[in-house]
């Protein structure tokens, strides 16, 4: 690091240009965090139904949007390795900060909601099988129909989500994720295909 930043006015700039992009990027990281801290004690007072996924799905859809901001953020990294090779001291610094960050930005504000909706689906479940029980201990023949829609009822439970994450929002997220390793592959061809031009 002292080499880079006394060697000419070129690696003094490379080596603390990225400085005031991450100072940034950390204040706006840490605005999202207590965004996810806020959300976390509302989601303690939340009127949450299992049965009723709006209810608890904003939140997991926030928790999404504001990882991948850090997401996005990961895949700048790239910009910083063009015209050179790697340069650690601005590339481990972010991934050592911001990578444990995203995993709290995701599961601070739905952690609650998860526990919520654990203890919900299992009440759910000791019912269902109490109307099972009951009607299996009466006349088959009378309580057909109550027995299948008890049945029915357990599949349904067993399928309710304990995380307040949709289809769409799981999907956004494996995405942007995939987006992030394959912008870093691209910047690296890029480098050498123009690298074997010049050459």
């Amino acid at each position: 690091m002292t080499e880079s930043l006394t060697t000419n006015l070129y690696s003094a700039l490379m080596s603390i240009g990225p400085l005031p992009g991450w100072v940034t990027m950390g204040v706006a990281m840490s605005a999202l965090f207590g965004n996810a801290l806020f959300f976390r004690r509302l989601a303690k007072d939340l009127q949450v139904r299992i049965l009723e996924p709006d209810t608890y799905m904003p939140v997991g859809e926030m928790a999404v949007t504001s990882t991948l901001v850090g997401v996005g953020a990961l895949g700048l990294l790239s910009i910083m390795w063009l015209g050179g090779p790697v340069n650690w001291w601005t590339t481990l610094p972010a991934l050592t900060f911001f990578t444990p960050l995203l995993i709290l930005l995701l599961l601070i504000p739905v952690w609650p909601l998860r526990t919520r909706l654990v203890e919900q689906r299992q009440a759910l479940a000791v019912n269902t099988q109490a109307s099972i029980r009951h009607a299996q201990s009466n006349n088959p023949a009378d309580d057909a129909t109550a027995l299948a829609a008890a049945l029915a009822l357990r599949r349904e439970v067993a399928r309710l989500p304990t995380w307040p994450f949709d289809v769409p929002a799981i999907t956004r997220f494996i995405s942007y994720a995939v987006i992030v390793p394959l912008t870093w592959a691209g910047a690296a061809l890029i480098e050498m295909v123009v690298d074997a031009l010049l050459s």
